[in-house]
């Protein structure tokens, strides 16, 4: 269980608490997407192939989505640092030029020399991404939420509901990378 897994008081609809999988490999990762904010589950090591998904259905975002959209990251306490080579792929992620990609926030179940070591990853992808984004690691849900919907709207002009951006949220982390 993570933190954070309370759905919140206020009445928030099936469908507003809906995103959408765009990708799956079960056990390894997920990717979702709600209105302009896509979402990463992962739950393994990144590899070159999953590398090479993720960044088809970025580059595809950019695409659909001109505004910019804010990219929310879980990684699942004990997930490997990406393999080197998903790591160097990856790095266009944090190029909002190529990626589409206005603010980033990472929430990290975990801590200790595992949460150091992703954290540092994500910091070296960050700096040869180019840095042009606000970036936020975070370890709950309630940080994201205070934090993302002002950010995101200042960078894409597009509001989100903090009710609704939470209840997505914990449904996106709740399936995991289950194929179920």
């Amino acid at each position: 269980m993570f933190v954070g897994m309370t759905a919140p008081a206020s009445s928030i609809s099936k469908e507003a608490a809906r995103a959408l999988t765009r990708d799956l490999d079960p056990g390894r990762f997920r990717f979702s997407l709600w209105r302009n904010v896509s979402m990463t589950t992962w739950t393994a090591q990144a590899t070159l192939e999953a590398g090479h998904r993720i960044l088809r259905l970025s580059r595809q975002l950019n695409l659909e989505l001109p505004q910019g959209r804010s990219l929310i990251m879980f990684v699942c306490a004990g997930a490997p640092v990406p393999e080197q080579a998903a790591s160097e792929l990856l790095t266009e992620v944090y190029n909002r030029k190529l990626s589409g990609i206005v603010c980033i926030a990472t929430v990290l179940e975990g801590s200790g020399f595992w949460a150091s070591a992703i954290l540092s990853k994500i910091t070296s992808m960050r700096i040869a991404g180019g840095n042009d984004m606000a970036v936020r690691t975070q370890e709950t849900i309630d940080e994201v939420v205070k934090w993302l919907p002002r950010e995101h709207e200042q960078r894409t002009g597009v509001k989100l509901d903090p009710d609704e951006l939470k209840a997505v949220m914990i449904s996106v982390r709740a399936l995991g990378t289950s194929d179920e």
